[in-house]
């Protein structure tokens, strides 16, 4: 129980080096820093910014929706920084739990949650590839791919809740519903 810190802090340095070199990964690939700035800068470069948009057309839209893409995605990601901090709050209590054989599962419960809300980052970096990938250019199909990965990289967390379990942060949050599944204990 005294060293949970500490093992949690190893869990985020060890996410942290997989992150950096999916990062490295990324730069060595496409000979360019991989992060959220060089995204907003493909979606500059290739959506005109236009101080004269009508709001009802096409550009319009797709301005709005980009705009509340990054909007959401700030969000979540806000939630996810203080679900993991909390979840290092906790780790204390749960690793104490490992001592009687029916606790473990709250243990284990949490575990999955750290580690799942601590892979959605790399799992991010993945899906920045995609600009990258793909060659943008100034038309509708491009701007369409750009809509598609502002939400691929929104709906992230709930592709990994699918996937291997844990809680989306994408759909209903409240903080009745994060307890139950924090401690419903399967």
């Amino acid at each position: 129980m005294n060293c949970s810190l500490y093992i949690s802090e190893g869990i985020i340095n060890l996410n942290y080096l997989i992150s950096q070199y999916l990062l490295e990964l990324g730069n060595y690939l496409f000979k360019i820093n991989i992060s959220f700035t060089s995204f907003t800068n493909i979606i500059n470069n290739s959506i005109n910014i236009d101080t004269s948009i009508n709001i009802f057309s096409l550009d319009g839209i797709i301005h709005s929706m980009l705009s509340f893409g990054f909007i959401s995605i700030l969000i979540t990601y806000i939630l996810r920084f203080i679900l993991i901090k909390i979840l290092i709050l906790c780790s204390p209590f749960t690793f104490l739990c490992l001592c009687e054989d029916n606790l473990n599962k709250y243990f284990l419960n949490w575990l999955k949650y750290f580690i799942v809300l601590l892979l959605n980052q790399n799992i991010v970096i993945i899906a920045l590839y995609t600009p990258y990938i793909l060659d943008f250019k100034d038309n509708m199909y491009s701007k369409f791919l750009i809509i598609g990965v502002i939400y691929t990289i929104h709906k992230v967390n709930e592709y990994i809740k699918e996937f291997i379990g844990g809680f989306s942060m994408s759909n209903n949050i409240n903080l009745k519903g994060i307890s139950s599944a924090l401690f419903k204990g399967r």
